[in-house]
């Protein structure tokens, strides 16, 4: 993206400027007010996987890393309930072909996962329980009160056909020796025009080919990192070491200061410390 006249990642945006400087950049980039924010960290989605009792999540393909998880290293394809060790795995995993865009789509599954499983209780109280348990974990210019009135709008949602999700057309690359992932900014403009319809992207995304030589005038080149290698002999025992979900990061301190043009609106919760911005890849970050 460019912000403040500089390309640069849009992670990068958040790292400056934190949640006013990533609303700035997504709002010039996909040409939406953003009226609200919330942020949680992926800490915070182990904890409000537990706080729901696990949720449950169709995993799609057979999944292995070794080298960035200690304690699950592997899940098995199907469906299944996950608690929050599995499912910072499922969404954090990135030992794929295609690395981010897999995890990408793995963690706007997972999110829909979530979103469903609250919706679907029939409880009220359990929705306020689940909320107030949350309110630790997630930084957000929402009040309690007004994250229940909303999700009681949305009971009785079909949350697999009317919650549309898709990424932004682009494609992975190196700037030298630096990975991005670069957006073709006429066919997002494509996609966006969808979605401010109201319709359903899942058909232009399924029939897109992406325009690789619309994403930037600076030299890039296309190539990839040698793929994974998927020949091992698997060992799918867990042990009791601690998750290892270090990646490389930048942080910056959570002030609760916003510039007033963002239309990020102080208040909310209060919680959440230091946030983190995943250093490498930068697609999910740009969803």
């Amino acid at each position: 993206v460019i912000y403040k006249g500089s390309e640069m990642k849009i992670n990068a945006a958040h790292f400056y400027d934190g949640p006013a400087g990533m609303i700035t950049a997504v709002q010039d980039l996909t040409g939406v007010k953003i009226s609200h924010y919330a942020e949680v960290n992926f800490d915070g989605l182990a904890d409000i996987t537990d706080s729901l009792g696990g949720v449950w999540v169709d995993v799609d393909m057979y999944m292995y890393d070794d080298e960035n998880f200690n304690h699950i290293v592997s899940l098995e394809p199907g469906y299944q309930e996950l608690n929050g060790e599995a499912a910072l795995f499922f969404t954090r995993c990135r030992h794929f072909v295609d690395g981010d865009y897999t995890r990408m789509r793995h963690q706007r599954e997972f999110v829909k996962a979530i979103i469903r499983q609250v919706l679907d209780d029939p409880d009220p109280m359990k929705l306020v329980n689940v909320v107030d348990t949350c309110a630790n974990y997630v930084i957000t210019d929402l009040s309690v009160a007004e994250i229940i009135s909303l999700a009681g709008e949305f009971r009785g949602i079909d949350v697999d056909n009317d919650i549309y999700t898709a990424y932004a057309p682009s494609f992975g690359a190196y700037l030298g020796e630096v990975a991005y992932v670069f957006v073709s900014q006429y066919q997002l403009d494509e996609l966006m025009e969808i979605i401010d319809r109201g319709d359903n992207p899942a058909e232009y995304m399924e029939n897109l080919e992406v325009d690789y030589g619309a994403a930037t005038s600076l030299p890039i080149s296309f190539e990839p990192p040698s793929e994974p290698d998927y020949s091992y002999d698997v060992d799918t025992t867990e042990t009791t070491d601690t998750t290892e979900t270090t990646e490389d990061t930048e942080t910056t301190e959570d002030t609760g200061e916003y510039p007033s043009d963002t239309g990020y609106a102080e208040g909310g919760y209060e919680g959440g410390g230091e946030t983190a911005t995943d250093g490498e890849g930068g697609g999910d970050y740009g969803e």
